[in-house]
């Protein structure tokens, strides 16, 4: 008798792990491949819908990456401007862009002369730019030390051993 039984759970052991195989087999072929994660740049996170052609319907979700454009902030202080310095007799154009104010011109008003800027950097509180007057082949770096109302105040000084302080006047926005 116990040899019949060895034979029975051998037979019905062996079933089971014919039918398990099968199973496990058809699953995939039912169900498709595990999908593996992509990250894709869209938009939006969706989920696509896919149908097959036995009316089995599986939804699948695809991990993607958003991409939200970030607007620039207002910016900190009222420096955005066309500044005319009437000492030098030059206009400088400084912009807020991407969070931070630029200089992007100095112009002479006497003869157009555009003098390159070399260098503009601002630290959060104060501006700082540099630019180059091909004439005289001084480069100048002006800093500024305070704005009240349409005035800047700033400091400057030359690769010629020269230094000062100017206050420029907001000519227009």
């Amino acid at each position: 008798m116990p040899s019949s039984l060895n034979r029975a759970w051998t037979k019905g052991l062996a079933i089971a792990l014919v039918i398990l195989a099968t199973v496990s087999c058809s699953f995939s072929t039912l169900f498709g491949p595990t999908p593996t994660a992509e990250i894709r740049e869209v938009e939006v996170t969706r989920q696509v819908e896919v149908t097959r052609q036995v009316e089995v319907t599986r939804i699948v979700e695809i991990p993607v990456t958003v991409v939200v454009p970030v607007g620039s902030s207002a910016p900190p202080i009222d420096l955005a401007g066309i500044w005319y310095n009437p000492s030098t007799h030059s206009r400088t154009t400084i912009i807020w862009e991407h969070d931070q104010f630029r200089v992007i011109s100095v112009v002479d008003t006497d003869d157009g002369d555009v003098y390159p800027v070399l260098e503009s950097d601002w630290n959060g509180t104060r501006i700082r730019w540099t630019y180059y007057v091909p004439s005289t082949d001084y480069t100048v770096t002006f800093t500024m030390t305070s704005l009240v109302g349409d005035s800047l105040h700033c400091d400057w000084f030359n690769d010629h051993d020269r230094s000062g302080t100017r206050i420029m006047e907001r000519q227009e926005y």
